[in-house]
């Protein structure tokens, strides 16, 4: 909420790691704000919130997907202390080519 007003959400994976077996590593799914609010601080605010709680379920490690041609997005967790970690592409069969590329980033805890 901000200023009364549903902006965004973020979805963190508790229950199960990006293919992994490492229960210290989390999985930031999604964060998403409504292109209004973008640059009122939400989206720093929302992931240092997600920062704090793992951190008291002592995980070390935050992964998360962006699309590669979503460079603004990139820069801003870079920004964040978010590095690259790897590259995959999504395999679905509808989704346009141009935006199943990703970059997998890690923010260590």
């Amino acid at each position: 909420m901000y200023q009364g007003k549903e902006v965004g959400f973020a979805k963190v994976n508790l229950l199960c790691n990006s293919k992994t077996k490492n229960t210290s590593i989390k999985y930031l799914k999604k964060i998403y704000m409504l292109p209004e609010f973008k640059g009122e601080g939400i989206g720093k605010f929302t992931l240092d919130t997600i920062i704090v709680l793992m951190k008291k379920l002592n995980k070390n490690r935050l992964l998360l997907n962006i699309i590669d041609q979503n460079k603004v997005t990139i820069i801003f967790h870079e920004k964040l202390g978010f590095k690259f970690h790897s590259s995959t592409k999504l395999e679905l069969p509808f989704f346009r080519e141009e935006l199943k590329g990703m970059q997998r980033m890690v923010l260590e805890l």
